[in-house]
């Protein structure tokens, strides 16, 4: 049987639904979901294969970080970096959270799209359409048609399942006859340490998404097996600019490093598979958004689940 295969670039401003779409479209939690903004600093690199009577297809799916304005080094790289993945692509897929509009951020994304002469197919996934009356859509659409000529638009909602079915059809019309690009052994790229800090970084998000900046971060420290075998230990530093930032996460007698704690233990019991001791620290780096790098550190408060 014929095989087709593509690399899929999630294009999008922050807080669209991309990593709500890459879960839907994959069947599991491979980009965290957060209220706050710009939770993916990274490429998450995720696998979907479709048989049909003709093909066998390969869908490799990149969720970007979200497109804002950058303000310092780190969000400079995480912006580059969303670009950079463009020029591998065989479709891009812009996600846009239709409720917004068009936004200054989507003017700025457009704009690049048309100066750059992109060849290959993009698509507009406009996305939460199940909070717009359908009488408003078609005139949304023509807007966005207005600023680019995007070569198929789908009306979705991520978070509920509508359209995806067809979005994944028409991704599949699109892609080139080649072979595969990844084996199925590969169908994860995303590094444990990094998706382990992912998870707990989505709990600090969860419960204190309205107290804290999104340059809090979660680093893996140091993964190991206890000494009986049964368990993972996990050691991980939690980083925030300020000391009322780490007294929040903290929060009164631990009440707040506990929620976190027993929240991603859970999770990623549930994910691993096996039992897991997590060890948090907590960390006041004012530099750290800046220095564009995981840093291996530890502080005086720590904190076992």
């Amino acid at each position: 049987m014929k095989t087709k295969a593509g690399i899929i670039t999630l294009l999008g401003p922050t807080n669209a639904g991309k990593s709500t779409l890459i879960n839907k479209l994959i069947g599991e939690k491979i980009s965290i979901v957060s209220h706050k903004v710009q939770t993916s600093r990274f490429l998450i690199r995720a696998i979907l294969n479709k048989k049909t009577k003709e093909f066998n297809s390969q869908m490799v799916f990149v969720d970007t970080p979200g497109i804002f304005s950058p303000s310092s080094k780190l969000d400079q790289s995480m912006v580059s970096t969303a670009w950079g993945a463009i020029q591998e692509s065989n479709i891009v897929l812009l996600v846009v959270d239709v409720n917004k509009g068009i936004t200054d951020t989507i003017k700025l994304l457009t704009r690049n799209l048309n100066s750059q002469k992109i060849e290959v197919p993009i698509f507009l996934a406009l996305n939460k359409v199940d909070r717009v009356k359908k009488d408003k859509l078609i005139s949304i659409v023509q807007e966005f048609m207005d600023l680019y000529k995007f070569d198929e638009v789908f009306m979705i909602s991520a978070l509920k399942g509508t359209n995806i079915e067809k979005t994944v059809n028409t991704i599949v019309d699109n892609l080139p006859e080649q072979d595969f690009i990844s084996t199925q052994e590969d169908a994860f790229k995303t590094p444990l340490k990094f998706y382990c800090a992912e998870i707990t970084r989505e709990k600090v998000y969860k419960f204190f998404h309205q107290e804290l900046p999104y340059s809090t971060s979660v680093v893996t420290d140091l993964i190991e097996d206890s000494e009986d075998k049964k368990r993972l230990i996990i050691h991980q530093t939690i980083f925030v600019e300020k000391n009322s930032q780490k007294r929040i996460i903290v929060g009164k007698a631990g009440s707040g490093i506990k929620k976190i704690g027993i929240d991603s233990r859970l999770e990623l019991q549930s994910i691993l598979n096996k039992k897991i001791q997590l060890l948090l620290f907590v960390k006041v780096d004012p530099k750290w958004v800046d220095k564009n790098q995981s840093l291996v550190s530890w502080d005086k408060s720590s904190f076992e689940f």
